[in-house]
């Protein structure tokens, strides 16, 4: 008897668990033409693979709190290259940085500037644009899973409309509650080519005859 109740408070969890998690990373995307607005954006040019962002997000967590702002920032992102089609994905281009919903005090501005932070200001734009929950860790890696496939099959579909997209830095924006992923549109698109760096060799697609 007791060892069906338990089985049955078991599945119960499990059922309770798979929808939480349908629900908050499995979730159809639905995208949407959105206007952002002008800010200053503060970021650090590199190139690194992907799997290796975790500590530059702790890094920034920790500015974060020194800065004592009355809001947090939020950590906005621009990622040019995909690691599954470059032929070293250590060699990825972002920029990773943060926009502040507030003016930095001097000190703040000088403490950035001592991180060696670069600070350029983002006119509004316009772009395509999807969101999931942000619930941490979990959230950013399944969000890129899946938001970015999900984005650029729609910007493909829509391309009469919107253009092509090539070299486009997708946008990824974390905020408090939800992480934005977007493509800039049109001639705004220039104010995001911020990397220094050249674009990594891509991996040589082989023929059916090799």
């Amino acid at each position: 008897m007791w060892i069906f109740l338990m089985l049955g408070i078991i599945f119960v969890l499990l059922a309770i668990g798979v929808w939480y998690f349908k629900s908050k990373y499995l979730q159809e995307f639905t995208f949407a033409k959105k206007t952002f607005e002008a800010t200053a954006y503060y970021y650090k040019d590199m190139q690194i693979h992907y799997h290796n962002l975790f500590p530059v997000y702790g890094a920034l967590d920790s500015l974060f709190k020194e800065l004592k702002l009355t809001k947090a920032p939020q950590k906005l992102c621009l990622f040019f290259d995909s690691p599954v089609h470059v032929e070293d994905p250590k060699l990825c281009r972002a920029c990773i940085g943060f926009i502040a919903s507030e003016s930095l005090s001097k000190e703040s501005e000088r403490r950035v500037k001592e991180m060696e932070y670069t600070k350029v200001d983002l006119p509004s734009w316009t772009g395509v644009s999807t969101q999931m929950a942000n619930s941490g860790k979990i959230a950013v890696v399944f969000g890129s899973m899946r938001a970015y496939p999900s984005l650029f099959h729609y910007m493909a579909k829509k391309k009469d409309k919107y253009g092509p997209i090539n070299g486009t830095p997708v946008v990824e924006i974390h905020g408090e509650k939800f992480i934005t992923y977007a493509l800039p549109l049109g001639e705004e698109r220039k104010a995001f080519a911020l990397t220094k760096y050249p674009a990594p060799a891509k991996k040589q697609t082989k023929s059916k005859t090799d």
